[in-house]
């Protein structure tokens, strides 16, 4: 089946010339002739240039008609440009409002993923801090020293050397060396303690006059542990005359009255030169009392 064309076919002048040659041809019949160019009745007229067929210059093209929506408005039909502009601005529009609420949206979960690593990291921080300070604590606890508690480890003290001197009436003192003996209890430590000096005052517990001293020297005292110390007192006080309290006490307990049971003496220790301690008074037993050497 040959292709129907919708409009005229123009005239073929190659087909033309061809066709008179033919005619003109003494050779060629004549009835052939106009056989050629004799249409066919209700056959369409071919587009090719070598078709058989004459064509019909009579026959008029075909309409092509086109049917248009009555909804359409004359502003939107004369518009078209701006139509298909409008749809590309709301489309930008949406794409925008679309990409930045895609950007803000993003942003948010980015602050709030930055806001708990810091956060997560604050907690971190905190809990590191108090760590430290938890194990710092525990070896300032271990570690801190603590005073040794003192305790008078005889109720009577021995004398050193010559007897004591008790000076002349009219301005009367007591000079004499006593050895006695104290327990450092260094129970409260969990390290070992090493003590550079320790400074201890015999005094009277009733006046609060200092008549002994004695220093320990550096020693070194074990952690939960007692430790035996031997320290030697100089005795040294001097009053104005016999009726001072503090002689009085003095001569009646350790004078050389040569009593059958001397009175305890009523004195007290008083240890300085420990940096984190001032004063510390060690009392002798309430019973026996502290009892000085026989001079």
């Amino acid at each position: 089946m040959r292709p129907t064309s919708l409009y005229s076919i123009q005239a073929d002048p190659y087909r033309n010339r061809r066709s008179s040659t033919k005619e003109n041809s003494p050779t060629t019949p004549k009835s052939t002739t106009q056989l050629i160019f004799q249409p066919e009745i209700g056959r369409q007229n071919s587009y090719l240039p070598y078709s058989n067929h004459a064509p019909d210059f009579v026959q008029s093209r075909a309409e092509l008609y086109v049917e248009e929506d009555d909804t359409v408005t004359i502003a939107s039909s004369s518009h078209p440009v701006d139509m298909i502009n409008g749809e590309h601005v709301n489309n930008t529009l949406h794409l925008h409002h679309s990409q930045s609420t895609s950007v803000h949206i993003s942003l948010t979960d980015t602050f709030i993923y930055k806001k708990k690593k810091d956060t997560h990291r604050i907690w971190i921080f905190v809990f590191g801090l108090l760590g430290i300070l938890g194990v710092l604590g525990i070896i300032i606890y271990l570690c801190w020293p603590r005073l040794p508690q003192l305790a008078f480890k005889s109720e009577k003290a021995e004398r050193i050397g010559e007897p004591a001197d008790w000076g002349p009436n009219q301005q009367p003192w007591l000079r004499a060396a006593w050895k006695l003996n104290l327990t450092l209890d260094n129970q409260a430590n969990f390290v070992p303690t090493r003590v550079k000096n320790i400074e201890l005052i015999l005094m009277d517990r009733d006046t609060n006059q200092p008549f002994a001293w004695s220093r320990t020297g550096p020693i070194n005292l074990a952690p939960h542990k007692e430790s035996l110390a031997t320290l030697i007192f100089r005795v040294d006080y001097e009053s104005q005359s016999v009726n001072d309290t503090t002689f009085k006490n003095l001569y009646n307990a350790c004078g050389p009255q040569m009593p059958t049971e001397p009175p305890a003496l009523n004195a007290i220790i008083h240890i300085t030169g420990i940096a984190w301690s001032s004063i510390v008074t060690v009392h002798p037993p309430e019973l026996g009392g502290f009892y000085c050497p026989f001079n």
